[in-house]
């Protein structure tokens, strides 16, 4: 027998009257939220370069250059 689940209809039904709108934060909110990013970019990277992996993206060809050439992975990065 199959179950017909129509999660999609559900969630329209449950968020019809949620108006996405954006939120305005101050200038120090921002500045959080970008150290927040970068302090936890840093500290994943880290783990990935004393683990020896490699992530995609710019950060993974910041580390194989790295892996490849010595060069500090912050510098390529």
């Amino acid at each position: 027998m199959l179950h017909c689940n129509n999660e999609a209809g559900q969630l329209a039904r449950r968020y019809a009257h949620w108006e996405g709108t954006a939120t305005v934060h101050s200038w120090l909110e921002d500045i959080q939220g970008i150290g927040a990013g970068v302090v936890v970019t840093a500290l994943g990277l880290a783990l990935y370069q004393t683990a020896g992996l490699v992530t995609s993206g710019m950060a993974g060809l910041a580390l194989v250059l790295s892996y490849a050439t010595g060069w500090d992975t912050g510098i390529l990065f």
